[in-house]
């Protein structure tokens, strides 16, 4: 993901919405998605209990309720200029 304009990680910044994070820590997951490749599509970065980061993504299609994936798939397009 090269896109830097504030829609790189769309999914990431509409699931952070969705969950009420703060910018800072959005910004925070972006950072770390770019920094490790992540998908174009994850949504956020999987933690093992108190062992931390696992480096696996979870992303969009993980999302099991059709509702939710409604929602997330909203925000991005309106982050995308779409909605």
């Amino acid at each position: 993901m090269k896109e830097r304009n504030g829609s790189d990680y769309a999914y990431i910044r509409a699931w952070s919405r969705l969950m009420g994070s703060m910018s800072y820590y959005t910004e925070a997951q972006v950072a770390r998605a770019r920094e490790t490749g992540a998908p174009a599509d994850a949504i956020y970065e999987r933690h093992e209990g108190g062992l931390g980061r696992t480096g696996e993504w979870a992303v969009f299609e993980d999302i099991a309720s059709v509702l939710t994936r409604e929602h997330v798939q909203a925000a991005v397009d309106k982050i995308r200029g779409r909605g």
